[in-house]
């Protein structure tokens, strides 16, 4: 531009360049006073409230103050006269109007950026506030470990220690793995194969309660294995038929675990003998519980439907087919 106006109005290189000097001096007092007005709004003011911060009061004062200080450096340094009744007025407008614009876009930047900034810190937050649920959801679902269930292996070890001191041993080793994998697991999802070898260790201590009341027959396709699953998922259905199924037989039966692959689907299927009446507990907070936690972590693609025929209740999940490794 200071080449351009020499070129065009002949005006001397020092004389442009100072001109110059003058202008990027109060552009950038200007910005900096625009900024440190559109920022006293403060963080929490509306975006309603920062445009009219900014737009309506600021740029108009701002412009102002600034074509008052062109003026006056202009006057001090160039030492010329001005006609008061023509050139002044015109000069004074002109040049405000320009600051105007001027400001005004950068003030459309500035208060864009701020406005993204904004977001990333929201959206910033709210995740740490979403894991922050996950990780209270995760330590009260450990909480609630069945004490019935603690309570009954410790004295089914108890009776075997001197009649089966080998099974009692087997089945203090099965307690202990079982109490660490829910205790130490942080992670919200893990594979299918980790939550699967948490579930043989609960089925294998009620199988030292129930005898031969109770069979297990676990079929898991190997492509299955890697499937990310919420933590404890697939152990509160496996309680939940032994609980509400198994328990309430008088000659037991088969709990089975399933799993299908369809296409881009997968399906894991937790069956029990059994009516659906007598799992009611499997319909209240816990299967919401389990219905929640899936829906937040795997997404809402997922569900859990139980479902009742020929005497045979299922648990069924289904998730969107994903071979990664948590």
């Amino acid at each position: 531009m200071m080449v351009l106006n020499v070129m065009l109005h002949d005006r001397p290189m020092d004389e442009e360049l100072k001109s110059d000097m003058r202008f990027f001096f109060c552009c950038m007092l200007g910005t900096h006073l625009l900024r440190m007005f559109i920022q006293s709004a403060g963080e929490t003011a509306s975006w309603r409230s920062v445009y009219v911060h900014a737009f309506l009061v600021g740029i108009p004062v701002c412009s102002l103050l600034m074509t008052v200080l062109s003026l006056e450096l202009f006057a001090f340094f160039q030492l010329k006269s001005v006609d008061q009744r023509f050139e002044l007025p015109r000069a004074f407008f002109g040049l405000w109007f320009f600051k105007a614009v001027l400001f005004g876009g950068w003030a459309g930047v500035y208060v864009s950026s701020l406005a993204v900034k904004r977001s990333n810190k929201a959206e910033v937050s709210r995740l740490e506030a979403e894991k922050a649920l996950r990780e209270a959801e995760l330590r009260v679902l450990k909480a609630q470990i069945n004490p019935h269930f603690l309570f009954n292996s410790l004295n089914t070890i108890r009776a075997l220690v001197n009649e089966h001191p080998d099974r009692a041993q087997e089945a203090v080793l099965h307690l202990s793995l079982l109490l660490r994998a829910a205790l130490q697991s942080e992670s919200m999802l893990r594979p299918l194969r980790e939550e699967l070898g948490t579930v043989r260790h609960y089925l294998e201590l009620e199988k030292l309660r129930f005898e031969e009341r109770l069979s297990v027959h676990i079929n898991i396709p190997a492509g299955m294995m890697d499937v990310p699953v919420p933590t404890m998922l697939v152990q509160i259905l496996a309680e939940n038929a032994v609980k509400h199924g198994i328990a309430t037989m008088v000659n037991g039966g088969l709990l089975s675990i399933t799993g299908f692959i369809d296409g881009d689907t997968c399906s894991i299927v937790v069956a029990n003998p059994g009516t659906l009446k007598g799992a009611a507990g499997g319909n209240g907070l816990g299967l919401l519980n389990a219905r929640t936690r899936l829906d937040r972590l795997v997404g809402p693609s997922s569900s859990i439907e139980l479902a009742e025929k020929d005497g045979i209740v299922t648990a069924t999940i289904q998730m969107p087919y994903r071979r990664i490794t948590v």
